[in-house]
């Protein structure tokens, strides 16, 4: 299991106790407290001491920094070691805590009025400050204030017991965010598949509007095992169904449409009118039968159009079925017989 390490970053002839406390209390929580003044940093024989503790501050995940009174060794004519590490924890996107005593704090601010009010050389070399040894200091906790929007949190302390406190509710706020993130990555999965589904519908609703564009130009009537909702449960449809003695789902809007339905099941178009009569008869097969059938359509269209009459109608006032006798008539001569 990967634990959190969290490097503890001071100058190193000072804040001692403080140190200890918060290594104790990191250590309280689970997670892996590194500190260079007690050999966690691992030493490079090819790099200097402090190129490896800029190093760890890459590699660390959360870093804490504590500024007191003292500059300490220096990396930069503007750093320290400690200031570069929190810089460089800041340049690699780590959570960086910076927590200043509450006394250079309260300097700090002095600093600033006179800064701006006096000039840099009062402020600087002029003024006299009893809580820090080098106005540098200063000059780095504004940076770190300037960097407060991204991911530096800055606080004042008087004691250990101050940091700990205020870690602790901070950590606590991160793990709360962590379980927000991931019920908004829950939330956003089911949201995904949702779309997802809703994607598909559109695609199956677009099909059905194809298949009904199609069936309106008449390129397919015969639609096996497939429901059209209120159209197909056009009455006149159904009762047709019946006659036609069919388990084929009928579809058919336009009198061009039923023409070419009609002669699908073996009836030709034998007359039809202005009034909106259809009559079609079975189309004769070689071999005697006793019977023809007839099936009259009487105002099934409106404008072209199949009407939907109320379910209740009596459907042989549409569509009415009529089966006639044949009677056999030889027209062969007994001198045309072969024998």
């Amino acid at each position: 299991m990967a634990i959190p390490k969290v490097m503890i970053s001071s100058t190193c002839y000072d804040l001692k106790q403080i140190r200890e406390n918060l290594e104790a209390f990191i250590r309280s929580l689970g997670y892996d407290p590194v500190r260079s003044d007690k050999g966690d940093i691992g030493y490079n024989i090819t790099d200097t001491l402090k190129s490896d503790c800029f190093l760890a501050a890459q590699q660390c995940d959360i870093l804490v920094g504590i500024i007191g009174g003292n500059f300490g060794s220096e990396a930069s004519p503007d750093d320290s070691i400690t200031m570069r590490e929190m810089k460089t924890a800041l340049e690699y996107k780590k959570q960086v805590y910076v927590f200043v005593d509450s006394s250079v704090l309260s300097e700090f601010r002095t600093y600033k009025i006179n800064l701006t009010k006096k000039g840099e050389r009062f402020a600087k070399e002029e003024m006299f400050y009893d809580s820090v040894n080098d106005t540098r200091i200063f000059d780095f906790i504004n940076d770190m204030y300037a960097h407060e929007s991204e991911r530096v949190v800055i606080h004042e302390f008087q004691n250990s017991t101050d940091i700990s406190d205020f870690l602790k509710k901070q950590w606590a706020n991160l793990f709360q965010v962590y379980l927000d993130q991931k019920e908004r990555d829950r939330q956003s999965g089911a949201y995904s598949k949702i779309n997802d589904s809703a994607t598909r519908l559109d695609a199956l609703i677009q099909k059905f509007d194809n298949n009904l564009s199609n069936l309106s130009q008449g390129t397919t009537f015969l639609l096996e095992n497939q429901g059209f909702g209120k159209y197909a449960g056009n009455p006149i449809l159904g009762h047709l169904k019946k006659l036609l003695k069919t388990n084929i789902t009928l579809l058919f809007k336009t009198p061009e449409q039923l023409i070419e339905l009609m002669d699908l099941f073996g009836y030709s178009n034998v007359s039809n009118d202005e009034d909106g009569l259809y009559i079609f008869s079975e189309t004769p097969s070689y071999g005697y039968k006793e019977t023809t059938t007839q099936i009259t359509f009487k105002n099934i269209f409106k404008e072209g159009k199949l009407i939907f009459p109320n379910p209740s109608a009596v459907m042989d006032d549409y569509i009415e079925l009529n089966e006639y006798s044949n009677s056999m008539i030889s027209s062969i001569d007994d001198d045309d017989l072969p024998f």
